[in-house]
């Protein structure tokens, strides 16, 4: 389909234009993408899980008790939209490496501090013996799953191409109006960039502080099909083709694409701290994460460019923020609804050059 004129161009189909672009379609916008199907995107590699919960301080995650109800909502409207099965039916389950993780979790749920996420008691979780080390035990977190994100992206894209402009390919500058909100031969009345760790090369927003973090997948031949999605340092799970999944790790200020021999090791020594058996390794894979330093998104339009807006950081937590995130933005794009300072683009103009110049 044909477009001269559309209310947003959206540079970048990863999670988080994607979902925008579904939630301004749903309020009437007409949109187009730029996009150059860019394969070490984080979006294109991730595993796609969620839970509610924080491991290092053992809490409940930013956004987790809006967030979680919400991206039901819209993950599962799209499954009956685009007639696709999006939502795994596997729950996260914890396994405790130390007396003391099993202690803290037992506190936590006697203080009622993680509700709704763990049940009034321990879960009874059932694997098998001669494969998996569960010595402290472990329990499994209400309202968690995984998303099947590279279906997400590429059934939304068959959608997306069939009924707006599509241009699959890095965004060209010299062909970009800044005045006249002109790409090539389509206009547009705003411009929104969700390229993710890509930001780093566009003039606009390349002063944004978004972190180039690096995680690694490891694809690993199955023993058997596992009825949890496994976590204990890294996690374990049954994908789509029944191969098992594992990661990630963090590389922070990643300067390559290219998976390491080290991040494989590490990977895999913290899956033999569970797991006893057997262990191949058929595909190794990475993504760069785009993480701001407060670990919050970094919505709004730039601070002297007016009618170009940036849409970033979702970092770990994307598949559990961006519906909410993105709802929240739409309704700013087309109607000026405030955003939450903890989310807006201008806690780091300070970064911006007119201000440090």
């Amino acid at each position: 389909m044909s477009k001269k004129k559309v209310d947003f161009l959206i540079v970048g189909q990863g999670l988080a234009g994607t979902c925008l672009a579904w939630h301004l379609i749903e309020k009437g916008a007409s949109i187009a993408f730029v996009d150059p199907n860019f394969k070490n995107a984080s979006s294109k590699v991730a595993a796609g899980l969620w839970h509610g919960l924080t491991f290092r301080r053992l809490g409940k995650t930013w956004l987790a008790d809006d967030g979680i109800p919400y991206l039901y909502e819209h993950y599962q409207s799209l499954e009956k939209k685009l007639n696709v099965r999006l939502i795994s039916d596997q729950k996260v389950t914890r396994i405790f490496r130390t007396t003391q993780q099993e202690k803290d979790w037992e506190k936590a749920r006697d203080e009622n501090r993680l509700s709704p996420f763990l049940r009034e008691s321990k879960s009874n979780v059932e694997l098998e013996d001669d494969l998996f080390e569960t010595p402290h035990g472990a329990d499994e977190i209400e309202f968690s799953g995984r998303l099947n994100l590279s279906e997400y992206l590429e059934a939304s894209k068959i959608y997306f191409k069939s009924n707006y402009p599509y241009f699959e390919e890095g965004f060209r500058w010299e062909q970009w109006n800044q005045e006249n909100l002109r790409y090539k031969d389509l206009t547009c009345v705003k411009i929104v960039f969700a390229e993710g760790h890509m930001v780093k090369n566009n003039p606009l927003f390349s002063y944004l502080p978004v972190g180039q973090t690096k995680g690694e997948v490891l694809k690993i031949n199955a023993e058997t099909k596992l009825n949890y999605i496994l976590n204990s340092g890294v996690f374990l799970l049954t994908d789509e083709n029944g191969d098992w999944l594992c990661g990630s790790n963090f590389e922070w200020n990643a300067k390559s694409y290219e998976p390491t021999s080290a991040a494989r090791d590490e990977i895999l020594s913290k899956l033999k701290l569970y797991y006893k058996g057997e262990l191949k390794v058929l595909q190794q894979v990475a993504g760069i994460r785009p993480t701001s330093p407060d670990r919050r998104p970094i919505l709004g339009e730039h601070p002297k460019q007016k009618k170009h807006f940036v849409f970033n950081g979702l970092g770990t937590k994307g598949v559990l923020i961006a519906p909410l995130v993105s709802k929240i933005y739409s309704d700013y794009l087309l109607t000026g609804i405030k955003i939450p300072d903890e989310m807006h683009v201008r806690r780091f103009e300070k970064f911006h050059p007119s201000v440090y110049m």
